[in-house]
């Protein structure tokens, strides 16, 4: 017998990481341009933007060993069942 991952849909994965204490700053920011009070996390926030990417309001990553290549980038309370899982 084979476990099964049920995974959400990548609406689902977008409304939880506007709603990320990790990735929420990253995601206004490329949505609406909105940036943290913070002058220090700002500034972090646009510095590191250009390795993030929305597409259809889902957050990316750009893989850093492999130039071009976007990976998901997953909330944290998904974290712990797809790292048991896999």
């Amino acid at each position: 017998m084979t476990d099964q991952v049920l995974l959400p849909d990548l609406k689902e994965v977008a409304i939880h990481q506007q709603n990320d204490v990790d990735m929420s700053t990253m995601v206004a920011y490329l949505k609406s341009g909105v940036l943290p009070e913070d002058e220090k996390l700002a500034r972090r926030v646009v510095l590191e933007s250009k390795q993030f990417e929305l597409v259809d309001g889902v957050l990316y990553h750009e893989n850093s060993v492999l130039p071009g290549r976007w990976c998901l980038v997953v909330p944290r309370e998904f974290r712990t069942a797809l790292h048991d899982k896999f």
